[in-house]
């Protein structure tokens, strides 16, 4: 690990100029280098900062269906992700508006009997298939890595997109319509 990290230039000082944290969240009062670095990431009074609406709950595979009509209907802001797991992450599935676009996908964990079943699936229903996985070559040979599968073509309609996602969930999953999932929405 030590050659990809650089302990001489991390440190737990703060940059000159600052007495306290309060002064790198405060930059058109910081002096040099530090205040225009940090001008563009803060937002000033004028412009107040846009805190995205996070919502958790929990649901059952039943709920998709009004859950992911919630981002194709939802037009009170810019974007909008649905994102459904299981409570031990065997998988995620995100469901993307963004300037009016939809987008889905499914990321699992590579070279899994999941990611076999994600493969079968996406053939049967005639949807693209990424390339076979292969370790990312900066990735340690012990650590798990994720697959990601675009839901393309993507179904226009949300229930032909919750139908899909639900027959996803039984079929490549095992899941029932009882099996609960952890749902997590942003709002932007």
């Amino acid at each position: 690990m030590s050659e990809f990290v650089n302990y001489r230039k991390r440190s737990v000082t703060l940059p000159s100029g600052c007495k306290d944290l309060n002064d790198l969240l405060q930059p058109h009062e910081l002096k040099g280098q530090w205040g225009e670095l940090l001008t563009g990431l803060v937002s000033s009074p004028a412009t107040p900062p846009v805190v995205p609406d996070i919502e958790l709950f929990k649901g059952k595979i039943s709920d998709i269906q009004k859950y992911v009509a919630m981002v194709f209907e939802s037009r009170t802001s810019q974007s909008f992700m649905l994102n459904a797991t299981t409570r031990d992450d065997q998988f995620a599935i995100q469901v993307v508006r963004l300037e009016g676009e939809i987008n889905a996908q499914v990321d699992v964990q590579a070279c899994t009997d999941q990611e076999k079943a994600v493969r079968a699936f996406f053939t049967l229903h005639g949807l693209q298939i990424p390339p076979d996985s292969v370790m990312p070559p900066q990735f340690h040979p012990d650590l798990p890595w994720q697959v990601t599968f675009d839901i393309s073509p993507l179904p226009s309609e949300p229930p032909l997109l919750s139908n899909l996602l639900v027959d996803l969930l039984r079929n490549a999953f095992g899941l029932s319509d009882d099996s609960e999932l952890n749902f997590c929405s942003f709002k932007h």
